[in-house]
């Protein structure tokens, strides 16, 4: 099993094992930012989705969407590989395949830097 893998499973039955202590404290991997942009969620069999882009982080998006993929389901989000990790009340929320770098375009929006409207013309 990856090194990753296991620092996720630890991570993750620690918090649950410590939640009712820590429960207004926030547990994300990575800082998200909120951003109000239009793109399409492309799936395997080649339909693009239309939808809204919430927020954005180093480790994934949420994304309103009226057609909801299935949990697990792959999927690319611009140039972004990701999963569907979870279902949410206005779409579902994707875990990128692979972690965006250092100085991309999430990490210049949580610092304050980037546009939203760069993000659009990626997506």
């Amino acid at each position: 099993m990856p090194q990753v893998k296991r620092e996720r499973i630890v991570e993750t039955l620690t918090f649950l094992l410590n939640r009712d202590k820590t429960q207004t404290e926030d547990h994300r991997r990575a800082a998200r930012v909120p951003v109000s942009t239009v793109g399409h969620c492309s799936m395997p069999d080649g339909r693009e989705l239309p939808c809204r882009i919430i927020d954005l982080s180093l480790t994934g998006v949420s994304l309103e969407i009226a057609a909801r993929p299935a949990i697990g389901e792959f999927v690319m989000i611009g140039r972004m590989r990701g999963r569907v990790a979870r279902h949410h009340a206005t779409g579902v929320a994707v875990e990128f395949l692979d972690v965006l770098p250092r100085g991309s375009l999430a990490e210049q929006l949580a610092q304050g830097t980037g546009a939203p409207e760069t993000a659009a013309a990626r997506s």
